[in-house]
């Protein structure tokens, strides 16, 4: 009779925690990936406000034209919150950056989530440009430490830390609150 009720309230507490988590994997791992970012400028805070893509009525010439109306308008906010060295476009990314080469190749790997962060030394003085960016980045995002993210320069390069550094944060909360297999 114990054995019953013990698997009845595990059978019951599974599907809670089921029915609560379903909505936040669906969002981040079935979503489309053309969602665009918006950026305020005038505030300091780290997380974007994320825009879902069109719907299918809306896919067409019109979602063309609005696609790229955010994307450019994205670009110029992140010109006034910082230095840019290439636009990079989620058709860059989709494609790997395949169509690029040299610095914009690894600027666009970076921007892009494609580059296996790298161990940071923990000095990043003797770097200049985009070599310390990334390794502002590397460091931050092994540290988990928003602050070293706003040292760096590049506007992309600053979004990709913060970014990452809440990626990581909700991964290991969610490892963290997920059940001990038996």
């Amino acid at each position: 009779m114990k054995h019953k009720i013990i698997i009845s309230l595990l059978s019951m507490v599974l599907a809670g925690i089921s029915y609560l988590l379903y909505p936040i994997i669906q969002q981040r791992y079935f979503q489309s990936a053309e969602n665009s970012i918006i950026i305020h400028p005038d505030t300091d805070n780290p997380d974007p406000e994320i825009i879902p893509p069109p719907s299918q009525n809306e896919i067409g010439t019109e979602a063309a034209l609005t696609n790229g109306i955010e994307e450019a308008t994205q670009q110029d906010n992140l010109k006034k919150n910082g230095e840019i060295f290439r636009q990079i476009t989620s058709e860059n990314c989709n494609n790997e950056c395949t169509e690029l080469f040299g610095a914009e190749l690894e600027y666009c790997k970076e921007v892009c989530g494609l580059k296996v962060t790298q161990e940071a030394s923990g000095d990043c003085a003797g770097s200049d440009g985009l070599e310390k960016d990334y390794c502002l980045k590397d460091l931050s995002i092994i540290k988990k430490d928003f602050t070293i993210c706003k040292q760096i320069k590049d506007a992309n390069i600053k979004l990709v830390c913060k970014n990452r550094i809440i990626e990581d944060n909700i991964d290991n909360a969610l490892n963290q609150n997920s059940l001990p297999s038996e």
